[in-house]
């Protein structure tokens, strides 16, 4: 699946879900598409702290989405759009991009092994 801005949004961070197979049917979008919604979803709540966010399904030609839309209001999919300016899609971007909390990096543990071990330890032939 594919996240995109809608350019012609009911609110601040519509975002549409696109499934990559063609599906006219509701009930058979893919998994992967609802996984995806609903991370978005979160960083969307964390990143934009609308009221709420939901996730509705709906079909295009033939071609069925996933609307992640962030409630401020009381806005909904039948509710007035407008054209978003490529600079505020830019800057809608950039938000939801930014990382929270970068994680600190572990260093792996160094094993100890024993002779013994070594000895015992088999490697295949590596070829070059």
């Amino acid at each position: 699946a594919v996240a995109v801005l809608d350019i012609n949004p009911v609110s601040k961070g519509h975002v549409l879900i696109l499934p990559i197979e063609h599906n006219p049917d509701l009930k058979k979008i893919q998994k992967q598409a609802f996984t995806l919604a609903k991370k978005i979803s979160k960083k969307i709540e964390t990143k934009l702290k609308p009221k709420e966010v939901k996730i509705s399904p709906s079909c295009i030609m033939d071609h069925c989405i996933l609307n992640i839309l962030p409630i401020y209001k009381n806005e909904s999919l039948n509710s007035e759009r407008y054209q978003a300016s490529q600079e505020e899609l830019l800057e809608i971007q950039k938000i939801l991009k930014k990382k929270s909390n970068p994680k600190t990096e572990k260093k792996p543990k160094k094993e100890i092994i024993s002779s013994e071990e070594k000895q015992k330890l088999w490697l295949p032939r590596r070829l070059p």
